[in-house]
């Protein structure tokens, strides 16, 4: 008796057939020239057969509404409810699919004095989140994209890392006036430029408009213009001298009002109380809502 083995990944004209005659093909002599001409005829016969088998049925409307109706996933309502009873069934099932009444508990390796302790260099740690890729976020509840980003600062081996996620309540709207000139001074820009900006700002009002309601002009003295192109440009550099660093590196990222906060922990060394200080300080100073 002969056998193949079938794999989910076959295309769906390789049947057990096709295979067995692709097997028979391998073993002829390299001088049995009409045999293999034989086989490869027929096995491409079976192959176009199977391919217009497979074509008429699979992929038409019939077919797919058997597989909907089959998998109901477009079912309406399909959702699966189920009691506590049988929630507490499953889920016994499921523990009693892994666990052993008859349990021989494994016993660790006895480790000689001549052993060497392993050790993970800062390099290979770092040449490790490089080549991370993109991959759903885990428990700890960091996304790739951080350890990815920030490998030259979480590479030190260290005992955990703390993210703060900070983001400025109706930010474009808290921007502060009188901050702003000390702020464009700061970036260097030219006092004629600065002014100009400023007088974007002056005598601004705005009102509602919805379903043929028009509401009255109301004075606004706060915040910049929201769908001008000046508006986010004024918020990032009101955000400018929002910075944090430890150690000589930033550890602050700020990407429009969402600004994320990178703090490594050693067991000789926490700074997030100062990190989170130092942020709450800048704010209170600024007075954007957060």
């Amino acid at each position: 008796m002969r056998t193949v083995t079938t794999s989910s990944r076959d295309p769906m004209w390789m049947t057990p057939l096709v295979k067995s005659l692709l097997k028979q093909k391998s073993r002829i002599s390299i001088g049995s020239a009409d045999r293999v001409k034989a086989l490869n005829k027929r096995i491409s016969e079976i192959i176009c057969e199977n391919r217009g088998n497979f074509s008429a049925a699979i992929g038409t409307c019939d077919w797919w509404k058997r597989v909907d109706d089959i998998s109901q996933c477009r079912r309406p309502g399909a959702v699966l409810s189920l009691d506590h009873d049988s929630l507490r069934e499953l889920n016994n099932h499921f523990a009693e699919l892994c666990s052993d009444d008859v349990y021989p508990a494994p016993t660790p390796l006895e480790i000689g004095e001549e052993v060497e302790i392993p050790t993970v260099s800062e390099r290979a740690v770092w040449n490790t989140l490089q080549r991370i890729k993109k991959t759903a976020t885990g428990p700890d509840a960091i996304p790739y994209t951080t350890w990815k980003d920030h490998a030259e600062l979480v590479a030190p081996v260290c005992t955990a890392v703390r993210l703060y996620a900070m983001d400025f309540k109706k930010a474009f709207d808290s921007v502060k006036h009188d901050l702003l000139p000390v702020k464009l001074k700061q970036i260097g820009l030219s006092p004629y430029i600065a002014n100009w900006y400023l007088s974007l700002l002056e005598g601004r009002m705005q009102r509602l408009l919805y379903d043929g309601f028009v509401g009255q002009w109301k004075d606004v003295n706060k915040g910049t213009t929201q769908g001008s192109v000046s508006g986010p440009h004024l918020f990032t550099i009101f955000l400018n001298d929002l910075e944090i660093s430890l150690n000589g590196k930033d550890i602050l990222f700020k990407y429009a009002d969402d600004t994320s906060i990178v703090s490594p922990v050693w067991k000789e060394q926490d700074n997030s109380k100062d990190i989170v200080r130092a942020f709450m300080e800048w704010s209170e100073k600024n007075s954007p809502v957060h």
